[in-house]
């Protein structure tokens, strides 16, 4: 069977993507698509991932990054002819858990909103801390309040090496990102 070509090629070697047989076992039967020179595939992910989607979401990734590193870690599933129904089944289950967990998230926000902490470190004769106050510091005194976050969601614009009063911004999510006051003050 003899198929129209999908895409140019400009290799010596022959066609690495010009004649493929959707029907054959090429990477078409997976799900994979053709754009260009890169072959694209849709993937459901089943976990949220920065910078590439939500969990619950069908994306288009290159065909290496969906089998080599997505589905082995299974925080993606490809997406077939086959699967295509029972995943949308899926979407809708992963979108109300979603609403349920942006409610979560928005109350934690209003509840960091609302928080000034205090931090009491040991200081030289001119205001300046012995050391830095560090993210796990952070992380330490919001545990302390019942708030569980983890380092990387602290987000501070410097270092903190004098005593006053700072701004620490907390990323929730890309959308949530709320601020509490935290006064450093000497022992």
């Amino acid at each position: 069977m003899v198929s129209e070509p999908v895409g140019e090629s400009n290799h010596s070697s022959g066609s690495l993507i010009s004649n493929l047989d959707p029907g054959s076992r090429s990477g078409m039967t997976l799900g994979f698509k053709f754009q260009g020179y890169k072959i694209m595939a849709r993937v459901f992910l089943t976990k949220d991932i920065e910078k590439i989607g939500f969990a619950g979401e069908i994306i288009k990734v290159k065909e290496g990054f969906a089998t080599n590193y997505l589905v082995p870690n299974k925080l993606g599933i490809l997406v077939t002819a086959a699967n295509e129904k029972s995943l949308a089944k899926k979407i809708k289950s992963f979108e109300n858990r979603k609403e349920a967990v942006a409610t979560k998230t928005s109350m934690l926000a209003e509840k960091i909103k609302n928080l000034k902490l205090t931090l009491k470190r040991k200081m030289h004769n001119e205001d300046q801390l012995y050391g830095a106050i560090s993210a796990s510091d952070i992380v330490d005194l919001l545990a302390q309040e019942g708030i569980k976050v983890a380092k990387n969601q602290i987000l501070l614009n410097k270092a903190i090496k004098t005593k006053g009063l700072f701004d620490i911004t907390i990323k929730l999510s890309n959308n949530l990102q709320p601020s509490l006051k935290l006064k450093v003050q000497p022992e």
